[in-house]
């Protein structure tokens, strides 16, 4: 059984692209290597060997899945190297501010190093084979998390700049999430779907993210750390289950984007209806509440 199948599927994994757009060049590669190997095949070698050779000359998956890549989406690396280095210079300058200012060392400033580190390690890759796009956006969302928990808790300082820093750091990573799961670069009907559903459910999933953890803060005021705060992250649980699963189904049926509007629709509501109206008293307690399992 020819080893070109699994090896091309390997470097077409790689790359950002639409399913159209990775069938082309799974074809496209496999017919060079099948032309490599009648190649070798014709100066005397075994089939067996042929294959071999030509993978060997063809190059390692990483690396050429790396070259693609690039290729197709150039400054893309240089993008996301450029937000590593701006989050850690961030990060380092406002721990020396405060050690300078106010005589204290926030050392938890250091934990965003991580997400850092995350970013950096996907974006240089080119020794293990990986699903690039998920595996980038995994690295981003780590970032992000860490940045807002652990970079609001190092805001002492009174100045300005970092301050103004911080949220424009924050739009970067959101900016880079969304450029990095709307990567196509074909323009079909599918792509535009595609294009389509992802960004709302994205916008969506950071609307819900930012009410509930803004909301939690503020119940951290009252309560303290409490198990009550994890009905806080309930509907992040619930949109990130509601995305995988939509994504899934999205390819099956052609009314799989009106079931999945409305799927999204009652997402948001959960996400926002229940804390906004233990809040603000839009609907009875007792009815939100019961969207609450976790009690103090």
């Amino acid at each position: 059984m020819s080893s070109f199948p699994s090896f091309v599927a390997r470097i077409v994994q790689q790359t950002d692209g639409s399913r159209a757009e990775h069938e082309d060049l799974y074809e496209e590669l496999l017919t060079h290597l099948e032309d490599l190997k009648e190649d070798k095949m014709s100066n005397g070698k075994s089939e067996k060997e042929a294959e071999e050779e030509a993978m060997t000359e063809f190059g390692k998956e990483s690396v050429l899945g790396d070259q693609i890549q690039q290729a197709k989406f150039p400054f893309r690396r240089e993008m996301f190297l450029g937000f590593v280095f701006g989050s850690f210079l961030w990060m380092c300058a406002l721990f020396v501010h405060i050690v300078v200012s106010e005589q204290m060392a926030v050392y938890s400033l250091f934990t965003i190093f991580i997400g850092q580190i995350a970013v950096l390690v996907i974006s240089l890759n080119q020794r293990f084979v990986l699903r690039r796009k998920l595996w980038m956006n995994m690295a981003l969302l780590v970032h992000l998390v860490l940045f807002i928990l652990f970079g609001l808790t190092g805001l002492y300082t009174q100045a300005m700049s970092f301050h103004v820093l911080f949220y424009v750091l924050i739009l970067f990573n959101i900016a880079l999430i969304y450029l990095t799961t709307l990567s196509y670069n074909a323009s079909s009907k599918e792509v535009r779907t595609r294009r389509y559903f992802h960004s709302v459910q994205l916008t969506t999933g950071f609307i819900i993210a930012a009410f509930n953890v803004t909301m939690s803060f503020g119940a951290m005021i009252f309560v303290g750390m409490n198990i009550i705060l994890l009905n806080y992250a309930l509907p992040i649980v619930v949109w990130a289950l509601s995305y995988v699963l939509q994504a899934k189904f999205l390819q099956r049926t052609k009314r799989a984007m009106i079931i999945s509007t409305v799927i999204t629709l009652f997402v948001f509501l959960f996400g926002i209806l229940p804390i906004a109206s233990l809040w603000f008293e839009i609907v009875p307690t007792e009815i939100v509440r019961f969207f609450w399992p976790f009690r103090p």
